[in-house]
């Protein structure tokens, strides 16, 4: 299959789902200054309304869309919004998501559902529906935003790191597939990042020190990077010098790294048992997860 070298940004038409915060907000900003057409997807409203008010020098390249991307007919009108108004897709950003902070016994089957299907669902079936039209595209890509967590998982974020495997093989898979139609499949695997990921979190029961999102890197970062992948045509990328070095470390030392993640829950574990107040488990009030 030849190709150039480069894909060229310019014109380009890109759906980015999740953007009306964090790096689908990023991304949308720094692609219509590289001149490209985008429908920018959310359910917050507002926030896309404030998005297009600032974004008003780049109207005529901008469409804002709110859809919950869990919902199939809303997937449908996004594809449908996208090809009215830019004559069909090139690129398709799977950003959304959205996370949980606890161990597995305090969680829920439903946190579970939720996570898979705005995570792993949703992302595969816009995939789906995309296909047709990325067929027809120019230089067609999928970037399907997952993490460092969907390569090493660590403890309290069991559900999250389940649907980022989920997400990161399911791409390995569809690359292979989609080759033979030029187009191409990208992952993105963002460390900490400054984002209000951890605010939104569908639980907040593990309250890990360590994930620190005000300390990461900066959502313009993440998107720097989504467009370079996309203009050097890189089939993976793993950000933030921690990420690198937790992927790689698992790799090499995968039972050293397990028992530093081992140790450090443990003495989480017990910070947590120390701020509760002590009263014996009783059927109302059962041991949890952190007991």
């Amino acid at each position: 299959m030849n190709r150039n070298r480069y894909r060229t940004m310019a014109d380009a038409r890109m759906i980015v789902t999740g953007a009306s915060r964090g790096i689908g907000r990023a991304l949308v900003e720094l692609a219509l200054r590289r001149r490209m057409r985008v429908v920018a997807v959310g359910r917050d409203a507002a926030r896309l309304r404030a998005l297009a008010e600032a974004q008003q020098v780049h109207a005529s390249r901008l469409r804002t869309v709110v859809a919950d991307v869990t919902v199939a007919t809303e997937r449908q009108r996004i594809i449908d919004t996208a090809v009215s108004a830019f004559g069909g897709i090139d690129i398709l950003v799977n950003n959304a998501g959205i996370g949980a902070m606890s161990f597995l016994e305090e969680s829920t089957p439903e946190v579970l559902r939720t996570i898979f299907e705005t995570n792993f669902v949703a992302a595969a079936e816009m995939i789906r529906l995309s296909l047709p039209w990325l067929r027809q595209g120019r230089a067609p890509a999928i970037v399907n935003i997952s993490s460092v967590l969907g390569k090493r998982a660590v403890p309290g974020q069991s559900a999250y790191c389940a649907s980022k495997f989920a997400l990161q093989g399911f791409s390995d898979a569809i690359r292979a597939e989609l080759r033979r139609d030029g187009i191409e499949v990208i992952v993105i695997n963002p460390g900490i990042t400054a984002t209000e990921i951890g605010r939104n979190n569908l639980e907040h029961k593990t309250a890990w020190p360590t994930i620190v999102h005000a300390r990461g890197v900066s959502p313009q970062s993440v998107a720097a990077a989504v467009l370079w992948s996309l203009r050097h045509r890189r089939s993976e990328m793993n950000l933030t010098l921690l990420g690198r070095f937790l992927v790689l470390a698992s790799r090499l030392f995968p039972r050293v790294v397990d028992l530093v993640i081992r140790r450090q829950t443990r003495r989480h574990v017990q910070r947590l048992r120390s701020q509760q107040p002590s009263s014996p488990p009783s059927a109302e009030n059962p041991p949890s997860a952190a007991s």
